[in-house]
């Protein structure tokens, strides 16, 4: 498989995909760079200090993981452009993003 880059915009968030013949990689700006930012963003509604850390952990661990999921479906050979997989991203991230 020859190298490619894939961009995918959902609602939210985007991901960037460098898929080949070697291991791939895939980012996102779906991640905070701290858990100051992630409480800056509202996201953390606790007033206990401590269950905002475990939010915090809980979403960058749900994000780490879907990213995950993108990169091996892609050097699968999966299409994740494709509608059927685009929507399948979009119900997961609004999923995370109510739940978490």
């Amino acid at each position: 498989m020859s190298d490619r880059e894939i961009i995918l915009h959902l609602s939210g968030g985007t991901f960037s995909l460098s898929v080949g013949s070697g291991d791939g990689s895939i980012t996102s700006n779906l991640h905070y760079d701290s858990l100051r930012e992630y409480l800056e963003d509202g996201d953390g509604e606790s007033s206990d200090a401590l269950d905002d850390q475990y939010s915090f952990g809980r979403y960058e661990g749900a994000i780490d993981a879907l990213e995950s999921i993108i990169l091996a479906a892609s050097q699968a050979g999966i299409d994740v452009q494709g509608e059927p997989f685009t929507t399948a991203l979009q119900t997961t991230l609004d999923a995370i993003g109510s739940k978490l």
